[in-house]
């Protein structure tokens, strides 16, 4: 089993983003500010990272 984390107030995923460089798996992020969402989506698309982001506000 891999270690895995649920991101809460995820801003713009910079810790999360620290954390998979570390090993571990962000299964869940969840951020209510859809500016942070916005800028989670844009620079995880400029890394080449996925960003499967779904909103609901």
């Amino acid at each position: 089993m891999s270690n895995v984390i649920f991101s809460f107030f995820s801003g713009s995923g910079f810790l999360d983003l620290g954390f998979e460089k570390a090993g571990f798996d962000i299964v869940f992020v969840n951020e209510l500010d859809k500016s942070f969402i916005n800028a989670y989506e844009y620079s995880r698309r400029r890394m080449g990272l996925a960003a499967e982001t779904e909103c609901n506000t």
